[in-house]
């Protein structure tokens, strides 16, 4: 018998993807903090040390969209 109606969940799994975004997000911030530190910068160069984690870590950010002003 087809099935009429559909009754799989939409949010299937999204405690899953949830955790997983969020690990890769500890995981940025553990390494721009690694990178001011080695560094010695200020909070001042934040955005820098971040430029340089998201160039020598391309994989943690493939699947992240960027943020544009709107």
């Amino acid at each position: 018998m087809k099935q009429k109606i559909k009754t799989e969940s939409i949010t299937k799994d999204l405690g899953r993807r949830s955790g997983e975004i969020q690990d890769r997000i500890g995981q940025v911030v553990k390494l721009v903090n690694e990178k001011m530190t080695a560094k010695n910068y200020g909070p001042d160069k934040y955005d820098q040390a971040f430029s340089e984690v998201r160039a020598e870590h391309k994989d943690l950010f493939a699947s992240m969209e960027p943020v544009t002003d709107k």
